[in-house]
């Protein structure tokens, strides 16, 4: 199968395809994903609209995969698989990454009840970077709930290669638990590795 088109299980609805079984590639865009940005909340739909800020309704990103290209460098998906901005009440799990930055991003906007669960990222740089910093710091970051993922980080960058990093705005109630990060220093950048950093302005 051509991995260049969605791949579905079911005749649902195209927003429900996008997030049940979407595999992109660096040479590809279809609408809601961009090769560039990845996926993020603000592509998907419900009842035929976009998705709309605070509401109750859960919204969720898994089962996707993005692979990008095994150089060493930092090409392909540079801010990662997907992630979510001025969001609440969202779940983001079960993603697989290859050789993009991150499976997860954000540096847009306020969080808030937000799960990262069982992603897998091969050979990126920056596994999960929370660190929007917006207008007099009010972008925060609250109950934030990182676990059991696995990230596999390879020297890629000039400088730091993270795992895990929560930093800019302030960030409260956040729990990272049974997270595996292993290092790959194979890449063509620097041999610095950082594990998780969390860092309040």
């Amino acid at each position: 199968m051509d991995h260049r088109q969605t791949q579905t299980r079911n005749s649902a609805s195209p927003s429900r395809r996008l997030q049940r079984q979407t595999r992109t590639e660096t040479s590809f865009n279809f609408a809601g994903v961009n090769r560039r940005r990845g996926i993020t909340a603000a592509h998907l739909t419900s009842s035929g609209g976009a998705a709309k800020r605070d509401t109750q309704q859960i919204r969720k990103i898994h089962d996707c995969v993005a692979v990008g290209t095994n150089t060493g460098l930092r090409t392909g998906f540079t801010n990662g698989l997907g992630g979510f901005a001025d969001a609440k009440n969202c779940q983001f799990y079960n993603n697989t990454a290859i050789d993009v930055q991150g499976v997860f991003y954000n540096d847009t906007g306020t969080l808030e009840n937000i799960r990262i669960a069982n992603n897998t990222l091969v050979r990126g740089w920056f596994g999960i970077g929370l660190v929007a910093d917006g207008p007099n710091e009010s972008w925060t970051k609250n109950n934030i709930v990182i676990v059991d993922n696995k990230l596999d980080i390879q020297n890629r960058n000039a400088g730091d290669n993270w795992g895990i990093a929560i930093y800019g705005a302030t960030s409260s109630n956040v729990t990272i638990a049974g997270n595996y990060i292993s290092f790959d220093p194979t890449g063509n950048g620097a041999l610095q590795f950082l594990t998780i950093g969390v860092l309040d302005s």
